[in-house]
C-alpha cells in the first residue's frame, strides 16, 4: 500500500490531503490510471503531475510503499 499526498485541487478530488494507493510495485502511469478510474474529475485538469521522492516522475518509473509520492495538479498564481 502507497500513501499518496495530493495538493490543492488534487486533495479536493480525493476529499483529503492523503489516500492509499494499493499498487505496490505499480508505476507511475498505473497510479494516473487509477486515480482516472475512481475520481474522473482528474480528467477535467489540464495536467496532472507526480513526483517522487521530491523529484518529478516519468509513467514508466515504478513507485513502492518506502516512497514519497505527491500528485501535482496545476496551479496558477501571480
Amino acid at each position: 500500500m502507497i500513501r499518496v499526498r495530493c495538493f490543492a485541487k488534487a486533495a479536493e478530488i480525493v476529499g483529503g490531503k492523503y489516500f492509499e494507493f494499493k499498487g505496490d510495485n505499480a508505476t507511475v502511469d498505473e497510479l494516473k490510471s487509477t486515480l482516472l478510474a475512481e475520481h474522473p474529475e482528474f480528467q477535467d485538469l489540464d495536467v496532472i503531475r507526480v513526483a517522487v521522492n521530491e523529484e518529478y516522475a516519468e509513467g514508466d518509473q515504478v513507485i513502492s510503499s518506502e516512497d514519497d509520492v505527491v500528485i501535482i495538479p496545476p496551479v496558477s498564481g501571480g
